[in-house]
């Protein structure tokens, strides 16, 4: 189901799924929180997007829509390894690059983390209130 603006239902599936981060303006990556949303991540992923993955450890898979850097690479390998709960790690990416192993150190600490995550909109934010009428905005206090 393609819409006309390129969204599309695995798009919305993606935006309810797992923790998001943003490596820099318009890469986003998304770390799946439990089973169920890993297999979903890697059922999702198409030849073009770029997916980590532990190797030898249960831990979170990752996706991102767009090719990563090695150093974007490595953030990812970190934050996988902070959700796994290990100091340290064998990653495997594999996207449009090939197949590419990381060993790799949690060395960002929380503030780096929170840093790169994206929040869910605050659903009391998206309250709206009425715009002012033509008389309340020409009045002045």
């Amino acid at each position: 189901m393609k819409h006309k603006d390129g969204h599309d239902l695995q798009a919305v599936h993606l935006l309810r799924t797992g923790r998001h981060f943003r490596l820099r303006p318009g890469v986003k990556v998304i770390l799946g929180r439990n089973q169920e949303e890993n297999a979903l991540l890697q059922s999702l992923a198409t030849e073009k997007d770029t997916l980590l993955q532990g190797l030898g450890f249960n831990g979170p898979t990752a996706l991102s829509r767009k090719v990563l850097s090695r150093r974007e690479m490595g953030q990812v390998a970190n934050l996988i390894l902070r959700y796994a709960g290990l100091a340290n790690g064998n990653i495997q990416s594999k996207g449009p690059s090939g197949m590419i192993r990381l060993d790799a150190e949690n060395f960002m600490d929380e503030d780096a983390i929170e840093h790169l995550r994206i929040r869910p909109l605050d659903k009391n934010r998206l309250k709206t209130t009425a715009p002012p009428t033509s008389t309340q905005a020409t009045q002045r206090p």
